[in-house]
């Protein structure tokens, strides 16, 4: 019975996949299995994964015809899977030599009500060479690291992360209604039932490239920080035991709608103006009202003094 289940979501990832997957035959720990589910991909990844299949039986693969997204695909190689914790590698992502090893005795010594085990990470570009010599660190103990998750911000990257089976299990897995924060959803569900840790030596080389949108590459993405909000309601919802009367009144993706109207209607995000042009043009910022708006309410929601999750929740239950 292995002690990890590693679970790699594959969608069109030829470029990076063989490097990901090396990187679990390298580890000094061997009591793994990896699940590889290859999303529907077009491009070369199939064959690879097929490769590599037949040189480890370890290695169990299931091709889906068309792409599902992660959260399916993650869930399913979560439903197939024997061992005890799950461990998450994304297809573009690096595991170092000693991960599972240090992360198997971090666990050995921790109680019963941990449920989730992060490390620090170090950046790659899409070479695979180190894009700076910064360590990205994280808190050791689970009130900075829940503190920081509530507001956003500084939390392990997922592929850095293991969780115990059964926590996942009894919080119903991931949210495949989430497109993009389906793993914030995740940490957000768990931080309600488990402890967290994390180790500040680094395990993980976390790729940066175009198709990346985690908050480590530095770009604002709409789409991601509306979901991101929605997520923060519902977990809010959840702890004041609103949900119900939040799903009788409306449905998710009506969640999705309002939660995103919300933000542009209240200029937290002007969709014509991007982060990228804010950045290089400082001036221009001081002679637009919306975008020093956006900026200050944006450093007020990771300083947790604005809560536009309560706001929004509150706002969800009064409407009719």
């Amino acid at each position: 019975m292995p002690f990890f289940s590693i679970i790699m979501s594959c969608y069109n990832a030829d470029k990076y996949i063989e490097h990901a997957i090396n990187s679990v035959l390298n580890q000094t720990y061997k009591n793994w299995e990896l699940i590889i589910i290859n999303d529907g991909s077009k491009d070369n990844s199939l064959k690879i994964i097929n490769k590599f299949q037949k040189r480890d039986k370890k290695i169990k693969a299931i091709h889906l015809k068309k792409n599902l997204g992660q959260a399916y695909a993650r869930n399913l190689g979560i439903k197939i899977s024997k061992g005890k914790w799950i461990s998450i590698l994304d297809a573009d992502d690096i595991y170092s030599q000693n991960k599972l090893a240090v992360q198997s005795g971090i666990i050995r010594n921790l109680s019963k009500d941990y449920v989730l085990i992060g490390t620090s990470c170090v950046l790659i570009n899409k070479k695979g060479k180190r894009i700076n010599n910064r360590l990205h660190h994280y808190p050791k103990k689970t009130f900075f690291l829940k503190n920081n998750l509530y507001r956003n911000s500084k939390f392990p990257p997922h592929s850095s992360i293991v969780y115990k089976k059964s926590a996942i299990k009894k919080i119903g897995l991931f949210d495949e209604r989430f497109k993009k924060c389906e793993d914030y959803d995740l940490w957000l569900r768990l931080s309600s039932i488990g402890n967290f840790t994390s180790t500040n030596k680094t395990y993980i080389n976390y790729r940066m490239h175009d198709s990346n949108t985690s908050n480590l590459s530095g770009r604002y993405d709409f789409s991601s920080e509306v979901e991101s909000l929605l997520a923060r309601v519902l977990h809010i919802s959840r702890l004041k035991k609103l949900e119900k009367e939040l799903e009788k009144k409306y449905s998710f993706n009506e969640l999705l709608i309002l939660t995103k109207n919300n933000l542009q209607e209240n200029c937290f995000y002007n969709k014509n103006k991007k982060i990228n042009k804010i950045k290089k043009n400082f001036f221009t910022i001081l002679l637009n009202f919306e975008n020093i708006k956006f900026i200050f309410l944006l450093l007020l929601e990771r300083y947790g003094i604005y809560r536009p999750d309560k706001i929004l929740l509150k706002n969800f239950i009064k409407n009719n």
